[in-house]
């Protein structure tokens, strides 16, 4: 062995080993790159996740308001649905045995800032037995309506000992 043998082996170990450590740093490199790289696209997909369930929750919660929204417009009365509700006003002075008589129907100012909401005053008489005339009464405070009896008249027929009733009915009216 010569005397430049130690030498080129030295240099040859110390190509290696600068070879060896390159190619563990330059993977070292790739794989903290790699776990980066994993890191943003879970988290994305937490995001994406998370974000996909609030849209369901909100979905939901539109359903669920649009339902009680249904169930809430069956209380009030629509510009459309005045005369079936007047018909439905009549139909309980049959079962009570008693015609009613729709005197008169007014729309009262809008109670609201958009003028969708107002009250309708219908002014309604019926005649007959007091007992039939206080079953009315109860019938049409108990509609399934956002209904209010306001005022309330009574007076005997001498002639007939009959009484006549006179209501002041206030419901809400909507307009679309």
């Amino acid at each position: 062995m010569s005397k430049t043998t130690p030498i080129i082996l030295l240099i040859i170990g110390t190509l290696i080993l600068g070879v060896v450590g390159s190619a563990y740093a330059w993977s070292f490199l790739k794989v903290r790159s790699t776990i980066e790289q994993a890191a943003v696209i879970s988290a994305k997909a937490d995001l994406w996740a998370s974000s996909n369930e609030n849209a369901q929750v909100v979905r939901r919660s539109v359903r669920e308001i649009q339902a009680q929204r249904e169930v809430l417009d069956t209380y009030f009365i629509k510009e459309d649905g005045i005369v079936s509700f007047l018909d439905e006003i009549e139909e309980i002075g049959d079962h009570a045995g008693l015609p009613i008589e729709v005197i008169a129907v007014e729309a009262g100012n809008p109670i609201d800032k958009d003028g969708l909401i107002r009250p309708l005053t219908i002014s309604l008489r019926v005649s007959g037995k007091l007992k039939d005339i206080f079953y009315t009464l109860a019938m049409l405070e108990t509609l399934p309506k956002a209904v209010s009896v306001d005022g309330v008249g009574l007076t005997q027929d001498p002639e007939n000992l009959t009484w006549i009733g006179e209501f002041k009915v206030v419901v809400t009216q909507i307009s679309e």
